[in-house]
Order: structure tokens, then C-alpha cells, then sequence
């Protein structure tokens, strides 16, 4: 049986110059039974309504079933960091779930997808699945070239098995490695770039699909002393609370710098 797909952008006018290409991208998406949706920030201001009326008219040319879905902040919230993205993810979150999708697959502002990113995250068969996604230049502890953004924990629960623990200090140890356990950057393996299917990692999501029983336990949250990104903290949520999470190395999701320079 296949599979219907919800897509969701979840993007803000910050981005709007990759519109165009992100409209692009989606046009040519090779995928069948899908539905496409668009979570925008809105801060009351006149950009938040022409990037509304913007994208509109892009998906308008793209043929595709569509929705757009205004999110507005607060005074309060537009303040904060990372409010509009957590805001925008947990609203297609809402949306889908209330949907009779079966996946959802998210996608950065910046982030356009391959023509059959679909398949190529489908071929993780994972409860969450990604691509690698690429650092912007000069944010790492090097000041290095753009890098992946793709982590191996040091251990993982499936190690503490082993030593039937005591059911609190099993759940301890979970939030531990949910919040805690040392990871190190893929990019440090010989070879790395000549994987396939890497189980058991977490990373950037600027694409990821995700399965409908994974949506249905976690929202997106931040991390309490804001050392993980929401995105890196929802991957490891998952693998504590055991679903899979793979990522296609193979898969190099485009990153879209403000001057159009693809990293």
C-alpha cells in the first residue's frame, strides 16, 4: 500500500530568496500521493504578508495541492530565539496529525530538496529519517569550510541492555543520553563520505521524514540549557525512547546562503 506523504515548509521571510528556487524544487518532486503545506512566521509586519502572498503565487505556478498556514508570534516570542522555527515545526506538527498522512517530511526554508529525495529517505526505512545537511562556513570549532551536521553517539541504550538496571536507574541513564552522552562529528571518520545508510546518528533535519508514530509522541522543544538544537534534541528524544533514526549519506541536502551560494 503506498504511502501518503505530507510536505511542509516551515520557512519565515527571512527566506525569501530562495523562494524561487525552493518553489522549483517542489514542482519537480517525484512523488505521487502527497500533499504540500507551507508554515510561515508571521510577526504582523508587512514582510510576514508579501512573503505570504510571495509564496502563494510561486505554488500558484507549481501546480501542486497546496496550503499556507500563517503562525504569528507574540511581542514576547519575537524576542526569542528559535521561537519562530519551534513555533512553525509544532504547527505542522498539528497540522499533519490531524491529516490521514502516514509520513511527514519537513523542510527547511533554505533547504530544496532533490527531485527524489523522497526515495532516497525512503530507502532508510526508519522511523526518522535524513539527509546531511551542511553547517554554514566558519561555524564549527575550526572555522573550517561549511561541514555536515551529522553525529555518532559515543553509546547508545541498546548498550545498557546488557546489565538489566534497575528500571530507575535505566530511565536515569536515558535522560542522560538524551540530554548529555558525548557525540562526535561523523566528518572525523576515514571515509565517511562513502557511506550509504547510517543507523543510530542524529543531525541537521533541513530535510527529514518522519513516521506518523514518532509525530504522534514528540513535539519540538529546547533543549534546557540550550545545548542542543531542536532538531539534534527531537533525533535524540527518538533514540532513547527507541525508534530508529538513519541518515543517507548519500543524500546532500542543498543549503542556501542568502548571496544564492549553494553549500
Amino acid at each position: 500500500m503506498s504511502k501518503k506523504l505530507f510536505v511542509c515548509v516551515t520557512s519565515g521571510f527571512p527566506k525569501a530568496y530562495c523562494l524561487l528556487i525552493m518553489g522549483h524544487a517542489l514542482q519537480h518532486m517525484k512523488v505521487d500521493d502527497a500533499e504540500f503545506h507551507w508554515t510561515l512566521t508571521d510577526i504582523g509586519e508587512f514582510a510576514s504578508d508579501q512573503y505570504h502572498k510571495d509564496v502563494d503565487a510561486v505554488m500558484n505556478i507549481t501546480g501542486r495541492e497546496y496550503y499556507l498556514h500563517d503562525v504569528r508570534l507574540s511581542d514576547e516570542e519575537i524576542g526569542q530565539p528559535y521561537q519562530a522555527i519551534l513555533r512553525n515545526r509544532n504547527r505542522a506538527r498539528e497540522l499533519f496529525l490531524d491529516s490521514d498522512c502516514d509520513e511527514l517530511m519537513l523542510i527547511g526554508g533554505d533547504n530544496p530538496p532533490w527531485m527524489n529525495a523522497v526515495d532516497l529517505l525512503r530507502e532508510c526505512d526508519s522511523d526518522i529519517a535524513f539527509g546531511v545537511s551542511y553547517q554554514r562556513p566558519g561555524k564549527d570549532i575550526t572555522g573550517a569550510s561549511a561541514y555536515p551536521m551529522v553525529q555518532r553517539p559515543l553509546w547508545t541504550m541498546k548498550d545498557l541492555e546488557k546489565h538489566n538496571l534497575p528500571r530507575k536507574v535505566y530511565q536515569a541513564f536515558r535522560s542522560f543520553y538524551i540530554n548529555e552522552a558525548v557525540v562526535l562529528p561523523i566528518y572525523l571518520e576515514d571515509g565517511w563520505k562513502d557511506y550509504g545508510i547510517v543507523d543510530g546518528v542524529i543531525g541537521g533535519d533541513g530535510n527529514v521524514l518522519l513516521r506518523r508514530p514518532v509525530v504522534e509522541e514528540f513535539g519540538w522543544v529546547l533543549h534546557q540549557q540550550s545545548k542542543l538544537s531542536e532538531d539534534m534534541l527531537y533525533m535524540r528524544n527518538a533514540l532513547g525512547y527507541g525508534y530508529t533514526v538513519r541518515c543517507n549519506v548519500q543524500y546532500h541536502v542543498p543549503h542556501i546562503h542568502e548571496d544564492m551560494t549553494p553549500y
